[in-house]
């Protein structure tokens, strides 16, 4: 029987192996919140005409298109790597690190040729019909991924399209069975130490787990693009966006004011260090265990505010950017699951 609300929902992706040739979606994805939109750029005529107080139904045009929006999911032990790929612009093939785990790693690269097509399933509350609504011609502006107390470890895209299309058939979702969630207990922080890549793979020697309380990290991810790239003779639709400033990445960090070394000495000292969270779930396979590990080469702190409000524990909250230290991956996410393929 048709349900006719949220729970008969549906997200599902494909990569375009051509920016904005439209592919089909065969990742499906169990998500919290969604909001992309169709947008149009809408221009109406002014002209005076005698003797006339409202605008002409004739003289209401559609300029330009565009879709965006977010979508908010918990990070998942597999098909993850779709996103990652997506929101650095690189990854390895997956490797076999035992037979039914596999290793991939996603470092930055360009995000120009490829894009993502993005399938929404909306039910209908007159009869419960799930309607489909296909954008294509997709990249990410911008990501966060984000860990609290108590909590399972959520990713937000934030997604720029070309257009939509209300003919493509709607796919039926093939979800990862048994595909559990990062949750804050099985995760571990690590800060300094020192950063070294070999075969462009990035690594972090002498790390130490911190000792101060934290518990909230906040990992945000900018791609700035020129997304209006309309000219004449392309009906109103634009061109494949471009990278066009600096990426950003901006790290925070919340918890208590444990010591006065661990973050305060440092943010003082102005120095950058190696900033490195992993999670360890479950077992894949055997011994083998679900992992992800994301790799900080060179964090500054920018601030480390230690407020006293009240009788309470002291908080400390850390605001970081990272920069580029021109040997190492900037940012690193490295993967253990049983994707073979992304």
């Amino acid at each position: 029987m048709p349900l006719g609300t949220g729970l008969a929902s549906q997200v599902v992706v494909g990569e375009e192996t051509t920016w904005a040739t439209a592919a089909t979606p065969d990742h499906a994805y169990e998500f919290d919140t969604e909001g992309v939109a169709y947008i149009k750029n809408i221009l109406q005529g002014t002209g005076l005409h005698a003797g006339g107080q409202y605008n002409r139904t004739a003289r209401r045009v559609v300029s330009t298109v565009t879709g965006s929006g977010d979508v908010q999911m918990e990070h998942a032990f597999n098909k993850m790597g779709f996103w990652w790929k997506k929101n650095l612009g690189a990854a390895t093939t997956p490797s076999v690190v035992v037979t039914g785990a596999y290793k991939t790693v996603f470092t930055p690269a360009g995000l120009q040729g490829t894009g993502i097509t993005y399938q929404k399933g909306v039910p209908e509350t007159s009869d419960g019909t799930v309607i489909p609504l296909t954008f294509s011609g997709g990249k990410v502006g911008g990501w966060e991924f984000s860990v609290a107390m108590g909590a399972i470890a959520t990713l937000k895209e934030t997604l720029d399209f070309q257009t939509v299309s209300t003919a493509t058939a709607l796919v039926t979702p093939s979800y990862v069975a048994g595909n559990g969630v990062f949750n804050f207990s099985q995760a571990v922080l690590k800060v300094g130490g020192t950063a070294t890549t070999t075969s462009g793979v990035t690594s972090i020697s002498g790390g130490t787990q911190v000792q101060t309380v934290i518990n909230t990290y906040t990992l945000t991810g900018g791609n700035p693009m020129k997304v209006d790239r309309y000219g004449l003779g392309n009906a109103g639709l634009k061109k494949e966006q471009l990278e066009n400033d600096y990426r950003s990445l901006g790290l925070a960090l919340a918890g208590e004011f444990y010591n006065r070394t661990e973050f305060y000495d440092v943010f003082k000292a102005n120095t950058a260090q190696p900033v490195q969270l992993t999670f360890t779930g479950p077992f894949v396979t055997g011994t083998t265990p679900y992992s992800l590990d994301i790799i900080l080469s060179s964090v500054f702190f920018d601030t480390a505010d230690n407020s006293v409000g009240g009788p309470d524990v002291v908080p400390q909250s850390i605001g970081c950017t990272i920069t580029d230290d021109a040997t190492n991956n900037v940012i690193q996410v490295t993967t253990v699951n049983a994707d073979s393929t992304i």
